[in-house]
């Protein structure tokens, strides 16, 4: 295996973990904004 490859590999592994990263902090955003939403609906409720 040679230098370029193993980088390129290390490399690939980053972009697969940043790429999980960021699928995560958008689901933890979409939930806050649900939570957001929800809270302000109970709001206009009352």
């Amino acid at each position: 295996m040679s230098e370029t490859s193993k980088e390129d590999k290390d490399n690939f592994i980053e972009d697969i973990k940043s790429g999980q990263l960021f699928k995560e902090m958008k689901v933890i955003r979409s939930e806050e904004e649900k939570a957001k939403k929800q809270k302000s609906d109970t709001k206009e409720k009352k």
